[in-house]
């Protein structure tokens, strides 16, 4: 019906959209196209600035906490193996080397032996965290990726470490390393990584179900607890092979022996080590990476 001014009431009433309208939209939809590409070469810029950050956040947590632990690691690996070699008592080891680095701590510092134990673990520190920061990232489960990187990481220099550290201070000549020795040195070091990377949440995990320990306490009782235990099977293992490279002719049950009367001392001392690499370290690493997570 036509109203007062001659116009159809039916055709004044708003409509639906049609097909009129769909050259706007097209349009719109080129703009969104064109300005596309940009968007997609800021978000790589920002994405690829926000990497770098993190992985270098991520490296300066691990040099920081590895600095930590370093001096005291340094000198019990230097007093097990001066003991395993005979060369001195495991306890005047610790002594002797302790001084040396509170009389003269630079050179200690520039010496070859701090210098393989805080690149070992500022290595190992930093494969974990940027391990962690990717799988963070990924929304993955981290635990096998960063238990096959710090083994792998750990394993590499810390044979190699330990290759040195048996030639520097035993009392026989220099000579091949033997195909056993780094058997058995692989062997402690996965073992020791599992304990020290993988096992710790399902351990922290277990004490907050079973025993309802708080999130904090048990994080910190699983990062201590694992790696220390995991002691008990990897010295016998770090005795043998330094004893095959230190006394390679002698029998099964000579190895047996020695290894039954230095196990005790050298398990404790390894003890105190890796719970302060992995424990300490291990909390201080964690530590800072959460702190500057947090900002």
């Amino acid at each position: 019906m036509p109203d007062r001014f001659g116009c159809d009431v039916k055709r004044a009433m708003p409509l639906e959209p049609t097909r009129h309208i769909a050259p706007f939209q097209r349009t719109w939809e080129r703009r969104r196209r064109k300005k596309h590409p940009k968007d997609l070469k800021k978000r790589f810029r920002e994405a690829r600035e926000r990497w770098v950050v993190a992985v270098g956040l991520d490296a300066c947590a691990a040099t920081a906490a590895a600095a930590l632990v370093s001096p005291f690691i340094a000198v019990i690996d230097i007093a097990v193996v001066e003991n395993a070699s005979g060369l001195r008592k495991l306890g005047d080891g610790m002594k002797h080397h302790g001084r040396k680095v509170l009389q003269s701590p630079s050179k200690f510092f520039k010496s070859r032996e701090f210098q393989a134990v805080w690149a070992l673990y500022a290595a190992t520190y930093a494969a974990a965290n940027w391990v962690d920061t990717y799988c963070r990232h990924k929304h993955a489960d981290p635990h096998l990726a960063k238990f096959v990187s710090t083994t792998l990481v750990n394993m590499k220099m810390g044979i190699s470490k330990d290759h040195a550290y048996t030639q520097m201070f035993s009392v026989v000549a220099p000579h091949p390393f033997p195909l056993k020795c780094y058997a058995l040195f692989t062997l402690r070091d996965c073992i020791t990584m599992g304990a020290s990377f993988s096992w710790t949440q399902d351990a922290s995990e277990w004490l907050q179900n079973v025993l309802h320990m708080d999130v904090t306490k048990a994080d910190l009782t699983s990062q201590l607890g694992c790696p220390s235990i995991s002691q008990l099977l990897t010295t016998p293992m770090h005795l043998l092979a330094v004893d095959i490279y230190n006394r390679p002719k002698v029998s099964t049950n000579g190895r047996l022996l020695f290894v039954a009367k230095e196990y005790a001392g050298t398990t404790l001392a390894r003890i105190g080590r890796v719970g302060t690499a992995f424990g300490i370290g291990g909390v201080a690493n964690k530590m800072l990476v959460k702190g500057y997570r947090s900002i």
